[in-house]
């Protein structure tokens, strides 16, 4: 037997003995968690996402002891520097910690979505996935935090070690799904935490609602207590944006989100996991691939998504760079923008600024463009954290405009130049040495730097609201 399939060994045997506190409550047919009313997805010992369970122990033993086609992950695998984020953001600012694990900080409130700060994503310190870059903030740097969100209990999402250090530093509200907080208080008793079902809707703030949705998931702390605690995803409204948050999911026939889409959408950001989906005979059922995240995006009505879930812990079969590469090829596949849906890494991060009231901008001495109103800009930041691209959005007279920054001035161009031409032509648009031109059938042209434009906006955002030009 080789070394990989000893630990294999190993580990199941150790979470095998790990479950006895489960085992004796399943065998009298209790669920140790959540003793609560009877519903359509809780038959009283389970929890179920309305899907039929073909996957077991036998299959987890078939993975992790057959023929495997592994490309295992380098011991090091380089993140962008540690983001060093600002006590209170008043837009919407979302670095990537790693992983799964997220800080928001939405209309003044701080916020972290499935915190991980341990070595491995494992119930013991000396066995499990470990981890092969540094969180994307150093733990002290993490500004107070107002609230914990928890998806679910699998251990790369619920790290009861961390939760005890951000409780022990900041008392923070602890909010996820039925039956987490039982886990939560046998580690943490004073802990703040509190759960609800799939649709509870919650205020944060004043300006940030919060509402609890299904995914294709499934829970286990130990190999004795698989579904006897919920798992969800989350919505988060903050001042007219809408974020849909998914921790894990499966695909299945894509029917619930494109039921959350019709229910709740559009989304300005849909934050969704594109890793740990090799072998797909057996990860299909829980863990979506990027081609289905693509579709998973355009069915919850996303202008933008990032991609999460890869890159830290080995947890499948998959090479490091796979889930961004199959990302890549997807996005090809379905005719989509590669600033549509980005793949984050540790370190980096996703700006939405506050809406800056301009009714009318103007981008050189020769063109101006009436606006409606911002809806948003954001940034965002890959490789090595340089600003790699900028996504505009902008309303002109009721109609949105997004993409990357130069389609977007393309167009404003394009728009502003179709009655100055006094010809009833659509300029064309064109590139010309790094720059954008229009109006190549008009008797003049207009020429504009995209990074000038975006110069103009962070002067608007930078005065106060009184002196903002109008």
């Amino acid at each position: 037997m080789d070394r990989r399939k000893l630990l294999s060994f190993l580990g199941l045997g150790a979470l095998l003995a790990s479950s006895g506190a489960a085992w004796a409550a399943i065998s009298r047919s209790r669920n140790p968690y959540y003793q609560g009313p009877l519903s359509d997805h809780f038959d009283g010992l389970l929890f179920s996402d309305g899907r039929t369970v073909k996957k077991g122990l036998i299959d987890v033993l078939r993975w992790q002891t057959g023929k495997r086609e592994r490309e295992a992950f380098p011991q090091l695998y380089e993140a962008p520097p540690q983001d060093k984020p600002p006590a209170r953001v008043e837009g919407a600012r979302i670095v990537h910690l790693g992983h799964a694990s997220f800080l928001y900080q939405v209309s003044g409130l701080n916020l972290l979505i499935d915190p991980v700060y341990s070595d491995r994503a494992s119930p013991f310190t000396f066995l499990g996935p470990r981890r092969v870059n540094a969180p994307g903030v150093a733990f002290d740097d993490l500004p107070p935090i107002d609230a914990v969100l928890i998806t679910h209990n699998h251990y790369d999402h619920l790290d009861i070690e961390t939760l005890a250090l951000i409780h022990r530093r900041d008392r923070p509200r602890m909010i996820m799904p039925l039956g987490n907080d039982t886990i939560v208080r046998a580690r943490i008793p004073d802990a703040r935490a509190e759960s609800h079902d799939w649709d509870a809707q919650l205020d944060l703030s004043d300006n940030v609602k919060l509402t609890l949705v299904p995914s294709y998931h499934w829970s286990a702390r130990g190999a004795f207590d698989r579904r006897m605690a919920l798992w969800c995803s989350y919505i988060l409204e903050a001042d007219g944006r809408k974020i849909f948050h998914v921790g894990d999911t499966g695909y299945h026939d894509g029917s619930l989100y494109e039921r959350l889409g019709r229910e709740h959408g559009p989304f300005g950001l849909a934050v969704l996991p594109i890793g740990a989906y090799e072998p797909r005979w057996f990860m299909s059922d829980n863990h979506m691939n990027p081609d289905e995240a693509v579709k998973v995006m355009l069915a919850l009505g996303a202008e933008q998504a990032i991609g999460h879930h890869w890159g830290t812990f080995q947890l499948t079969d998959e090479g490091v760079e796979r889930p961004p590469e199959a990302l890549k090829a997807a996005l090809q596949a379905a005719g989509l923008p590669e600033e549509r849906f980005r793949p984050m890494r540790p370190g980096l991060s996703w700006t939405a600024y506050p809406l800056p009231a301009l009714p009318r901008l103007r981008v050189d001495v020769d063109l101006e463009v009436r606006v409606t109103r911002i809806v948003q800009v954001a940034d965002v930041f890959l490789e090595e954290g340089i600003l790699h691209d900028d996504v505009l959005r902008l309303e002109i007279g009721g109609d949105r405009l997004v993409g990357g920054i130069d389609v977007v001035i393309g167009r404003l161009v394009h728009e502003a130049q179709r009655r100055p031409c006094g010809r009833g032509a659509h300029p064309e648009i064109g590139r010309q040495r790094g720059r954008l031109s229009a109006g190549r059938n008009c008797d003049r042209q207009h020429r504009i730097e995209p990074k000038a434009l975006i110069r103009r906006l962070d002067e608007q955002r930078e005065r106060p609201p009184g002196d903002r030009e109008t």
